[in-house]
């Protein structure tokens, strides 16, 4: 019977968001504590009251001491959440407004650890306050401060002494305190369970007699439903008789105009069909009739591009024969000018005059020789070039005919 009792208990607590913001503020504290033993117990996942924890609207229209409460029972149930959710509960928003980091209330939260004494305190504050000064002390006013700053420190603790046996029996007593406080939190939790138990084990008793009830009424209400259900059902079936034949009726009346529009529609598809084949057909067409026009448009385009690059290599040639004749133009021209200097050279070594003019006739004549000679053409260009090669003693004329069309004269 507890375990019945214990498992209807678990299905009637809820631990969803809506639920739990349509409490009270001050209902929430005793939610949470019932919601961290059922956690305890495996009865309810923890994920889902981590995700109700962290919510910024938990803590909407609280007031500080049942944010103080909800906060206590949370840190004493901190160990059902892993390391990741700890952390993230220490920074949520219940903690940071009612924890004990907020309106110093780290006492109430979980008592304060003892220092080891407070004379070992003080002697490490004055040993770091030494390292600190002999760090920064660079020149004589900062050593002075440093001085000064050890006989204040000095001062102090002479000061603090005598008040370390009054701290620790003030620490002592907060700690008793604390303690004390614990313990008649503990005593009033597990009093609210037991309230809730019996309030629970009360109400269920209750909906136990309201469900007999219920179920005895509806069995009544049944009864006088089957004898009204058995009378109806005769009348339903002699209107359903007739309401069967008229609908016999209508369904020949539908079928035969049915049957028209059947007959009507596949006509009417017979033409549509017709219609778009022959729509079809002429759009096959006019697309082969453009294809076709697009084909005689690409070969012709392609024909032009053959014959402007036929023409490019016939110009492109000429201009390397030009270009050729002219280098031989001018080799001709420096042998005649080399012939030339050496005659004068020859000549002024002469000591005969007749002698001197007779290399210089002959070398003038030698030279001149060498310029009129004619260039040679070579074989394979005059067979592959169209244009037309017109020579007179004194000038050689190239033309190469097409768009590009242009004329080179060179001077014999």
């Amino acid at each position: 019977m507890g375990k019945a009792k214990k498992s209807q208990e678990e299905s009637k607590f809820a631990v969803e968001l809506k639920a739990v913001l349509a409490m009270e503020p001050e209902e929430r504290p005793k939610w949470l504590s019932m919601a961290c033993r059922f956690v305890d117990d495996g009865a309810v996942n923890p994920n889902q009251l981590y995700d109700i924890l962290v919510s910024e609207k938990l803590t909407k229209n609280m007031v500080r001491q049942t944010g103080l409460k909800m906060c206590k029972t949370l840190l004493k149930n901190m160990e059902l959440f892993s390391e990741k959710q700890q952390k993230t509960l220490r920074q949520s928003v219940l903690l940071s407004q009612f924890g004990p980091e907020s309106a110093g209330s780290a006492r109430e939260a979980k008592p304060v650890k003892q220092p080891a004494g407070s004379s070992d305190l003080m002697e490490e504050m004055m040993a770091r306050c030494r390292n600190f000064v002999r760090e920064t002390a660079g020149s004589y006013e900062h050593r002075q401060k440093a001085v000064k700053l050890q006989e204040e420190w000095a001062e102090i603790a002479a000061w603090h002494e005598p008040l370390e046996e009054w701290e620790k029996a003030m620490m002592t007593r907060n700690d008793a305190m604390l303690l004390d406080k614990a313990a008649r939190a503990e005593e009033e939790r597990l009093q609210a369970i037991l309230e809730w138990q019996f309030e629970s084990d009360k109400a269920q008793e209750e909906e136990e007699r309201r469900q007999k009830k219920l179920e005895l009424k509806r069995l009544e209400e049944e009864e006088r439903a089957r004898a009204e259900r058995m009378k109806a059902q005769e009348a339903w079936l002699a209107e359903e008789l007739r309401k069967r034949e008229e609908a016999e009726a209508r369904e020949r009346a539908a079928e035969r105009r049915r049957r028209e529009r059947d007959e009507e529609e596949r006509r009417r598809r017979q033409e549509r069909e017709e219609e778009d084949k022959r729509r079809r057909a002429e759009k096959l067409r006019q697309r082969l009739a453009a294809e076709f026009k697009a084909e005689e448009d690409r070969k012709r385009w392609e024909k032009e591009r053959e014959e402007q690059k036929r023409r490019e290599e016939q110009a492109r040639k000429a201009e390397l024969e030009r270009q050729a004749r002219a280098a031989e133009e001018r080799k001709r021209a420096m042998e005649a000018h080399r012939i030339l200097e050496e005659a004068t050279l020859r000549a002024a070594n002469m000591s005969n005059k007749r002698s001197a003019e007779r290399v210089l006739e002959e070398a003038r004549a030698r030279a001149e020789g060498a310029k009129k000679q004619r260039p040679e053409t070579p074989a394979s260009s005059g067979s592959q070039a169209s244009g037309s090669h017109v020579s007179s003693s004194k000038q050689i004329v190239f033309r190469v005919p097409g768009p590009l069309e242009f004329q080179f004269r060179k001077s014999e």
